[in-house]
């Protein structure tokens, strides 16, 4: 099964977000 995402551990479950795929980023870091 998928690993679960728990609300507690949002940053150790979930790989930091690139600026380069994030829209809300990519506007202000590239």
């Amino acid at each position: 099964k998928p690993p679960v995402e728990p609300p507690t551990d949002p940053g150790n479950t979930k790989p930091p977000v690139d600026p380069s795929t994030d829209p809300k980023k990519s506007n202000t870091v590239v």
